[in-house]
């Protein structure tokens, strides 16, 4: 229910910022900032389970990722990128790059975490629906970390 509530208020904001250009005020600049802190808190929190199940390369890709995204949303409002134009353009570059590198590492970091805790299953969405048909009988014991 949580989730669903903070989507429906991320589609809301999104949407008025979308219809309503103007420029982020400071009010806005500085929610913005905390909501991204949070979620930031959250992915260190993520990359600490990670490292403590052994998958340190992932537990390394989230933190740099995820410290490299907190960086790109203090950038835009506070610290502007010198000589970018009107645009941003230089921003859009640095941020998209770093975008796409937290969607392919927080990507494989859940994938690594979700297969440490399901099991030695090399696919633990194949485990997940074996144990789901019957197919596995036997039980097995998850550590929840």
């Amino acid at each position: 229910m949580v989730e669903a509530g903070a989507v429906a208020a991320a589609v809301a904001v999104g949407l008025n910022r979308t219809l309503d250009v103007r420029p982020v005020e400071l009010g806005w600049a500085i929610f913005y900032l905390v909501l991204n802190l949070a979620v930031a808190l959250f992915m260190f929190t993520v990359a600490v389970r990670l490292w403590r199940n052994g998958v340190r390369r992932h537990a390394v890709g989230v933190f740099v990722a995820t410290a490299l995204g907190a960086f790109v949303a203090v950038i835009y409002d506070f610290f502007p990128i010198p000589g970018d134009d009107a645009d941003h353009t230089l921003f859009y570059i640095l941020a998209l790059s770093v975008w796409a590198l937290m969607l392919v590492t927080y990507y494989h970091g859940y994938r690594a975490l979700g297969e440490r805790t399901r099991g030695a299953s090399s696919d633990g969405f194949a485990l997940a629906a074996a144990e789901g048909s019957g197919a596995v009988s036997e039980s097995r014991t998850v550590r929840r970390v």
